[in-house]
């Protein structure tokens, strides 16, 4: 049937009688079932007509087969002849295969959707594939060479979506949507102790499945992982910088800029939201409205029980945090990832472990951040801060406080020590230094506000560190 189809087209037009036929079949089987009364009735009618529509769906599938058949040849000729694939299909009435409903056009949509999850996952699959060894990284080649494959296949499907009849561009954010979130949840199971197995994935689908491939390597199971691990090692402390003025790292040895924007959840957000902010103005301008309005009503009611409050059911908070991190309105340094139990004296045990690495540093003020004294250190300023920030905030609000206090209280006897006058701040000594350009990263990459610093660390004494800086 589906060599018949694919020599002739207009064939499509005769596989409606076809299908009526074999739902007639089904009387036989259910003859019996239906005379005695059973109540097996509606579950033995499913299962048969699940059966069918399944066999109706594989034989449709030479479509969309041959429509991306089509495509792969990118010839504008061809353009009629895919309008005449769906031609046929389209113009079928819905059909009741026995107890199940055939849309046609719907059928004709997942085919579709089934093909492009395949060729996606084929195209990130074998272009993601990088050499760890290799110098220089392979990370912007590679996906600048991916980049132009979707590209190709995003052109595609907005340009024939008038001839098939569909929403192309929504099926391909939805669909690459979908195999981005599948692949994140399977790698992730690396980190879970119950692994979502594949038939238990909310991203998996029995009509438009997402295919899997072996893993490639002992350390990721797929495409996902191995760009991050990717990412990872060419902005790895050993052998880069990433100097905040340029928003960017560099190779310590050839000084090669490797690495674009912010510190990597930083960039990754920022990217999010300057296309939205460019795609669609409305859509974020109504988000942020949104946001600033739940905030502000959550707010009200710790101040107040008694005002309302989203009860657990309620999906609005869900959906709204799930659009805000689609167009980057989100902050990943605040962001809390994991539940924790108190620890006790933590600031403390933070403090102590901060000034103790800070002595590695020497502050730049030509970059404005701190850089490692010693190559062979492996350890960079940007980074250390927000990754101890980060710890610190998966903990309760009262110990980023407490641990400022205590930097505060070892400025103050440091300064005390030292004799430094206010007008001969440079000669303070380098943990000084170090711990005021550790607290100006804070505040301005980490959401502290500055006045809450300035409860423990006067505000003449950044005054002085700024202007000898």
């Amino acid at each position: 049937m589906q060599k018949g189809i694919k020599s002739d087209p207009s064939m499509v037009i005769k596989l409606r009688a076809t299908f009526l036929k074999l739902a007639t079949a089904l009387d036989l089987p259910l003859l019996r079932i239906n005379q005695a009364n059973s109540p097996d009735l509606v579950s033995v009618s499913q299962y048969y007509s699940t059966e069918l529509v399944n066999y109706v769906r594989k034989v449709l599938h030479i479509i969309p087969e041959t429509m991306f058949g089509v495509l792969a040849r990118i010839v504008a000729k061809l353009t009629h002849s895919i309008s005449v694939f769906t031609e046929g299909i389209l113009m079928m009435k819905k059909t009741l295969v026995g107890i199940v409903q055939i849309d046609p056009k719907q059928l004709l949509e997942d085919g579709i959707r089934r093909e492009l999850v395949s060729q996606v996952m084929r195209a990130l699959h074998n272009g993601l594939v990088f050499n760890p060894r290799a110098k220089p990284s392979e990370l912007v080649p590679k996906l600048t060479a991916l980049g132009k494959v979707m590209d190709g296949y995003y052109r595609s499907f907005e340009y024939i979506q008038d001839y098939v009849s569909i929403y192309g561009l929504r099926v391909w954010q939805e669909e690459v949507s979908r195999i981005v979130s599948y692949n994140v949840e399977q790698e992730c199971n690396a980190f879970l102790r119950q692994k979502v197995q594949d038939w238990q994935s909310v991203y998996q689908s029995r009509a438009i499945p997402i295919p899997t491939f072996p893993p490639l390597d002992q350390a990721s199971v797929n495409f996902i992982g191995r760009l991050a691990r990717e990412v990872l090692r060419v902005t790895d402390p050993k052998t880069t910088v990433y100097v905040d003025q340029s928003n960017a790292w560099f190779d310590t040895k050839s000084h090669v800029e490797i690495g674009q924007m912010q510190i990597l959840r930083k960039a990754i957000a920022h990217e999010l939201y300057t296309t939205a902010k460019f795609e669609s103005k409305d859509l974020v301008a109504a988000l942020q409205t949104t946001n600033d309005a739940v905030l502000a009503e959550i707010k009200a009611h710790h101040r107040d029980p008694s005002k309302p409050y989203p009860k657990e059911d309620n999906p609005l908070l869900m959906e709204l945090a799930a659009y805000l991190d689609w167009c980057g309105l989100y902050q990943p340094i605040s962001k809390i990832y994991v539940t924790t139990r108190p620890i006790g004296n933590l600031p403390l045990f933070m403090m102590l472990f901060t000034v103790t690495h800070l002595a590695k540093f020497t502050y730049v003020s030509s970059q404005g951040g701190l850089l490692s004294k010693r190559g062979v250190d492996s350890i960079d300023g940007l980074p250390f801060v927000l990754g101890s920030f980060t710890f610190l905030k998966q903990f309760h609000q009262d110990n980023v406080t407490q641990f400022l206090a205590y930097l505060g209280q070892y400025v103050r006897s440091l300064l005390e020590e030292g004799s430094v006058s206010v007008t001969k701040f440079s000669d303070a000594s380098v943990e000084t230094t170090n711990i005021l350009a550790y607290l100006e990263i804070l505040v301005r990459h980490c959401n502290v506000p500055r006045k809450v610093v300035l409860n423990y660390v006067p505000d003449y004494t950044f005054d002085q560190f700024r202007s000898s800086s």
